[in-house]
């Protein structure tokens, strides 16, 4: 597993995510460095599952989870497909509570 293939990751879920809106075209993005082989399943789920984290500890910086976060939340989720055990417990517990 390559660090710097988990950074280059890391910096194109950055941009996918940024104006909270997955386009076609990041979408291709995104599968096409899942197919690369750069990163093997384990190594993207764990860039996913960091991804997730950190914006969840954004949303909850201020200690609210508003409307607009949780909808960001599970858009992110259902691009990213991850398992429910690789999402943090209390923002699974979060999001099913609307």
């Amino acid at each position: 597993m390559s660090n710097e293939a988990e950074a280059e990751l890391t910096r194109l879920l950055e941009r996918i995510f940024a104006d909270d809106v997955v386009d076609i075209a990041e979408r291709s993005a995104l599968l096409e460095f899942q197919a690369d082989g750069r990163l093997d399943p384990r190594g993207i789920e764990r860039v996913f599952a960091s991804f997730v984290d950190t914006r969840w500890g954004a949303a909850m910086a201020d200690g609210v989870l508003t409307t607009h976060e949780k909808l960001v939340l599970r858009r992110i989720l259902e691009e990213l497909e991850l398992r429910d055990d690789a999402v943090p417990l209390q923002l699974r517990l979060a999001l099913r509570t609307t």
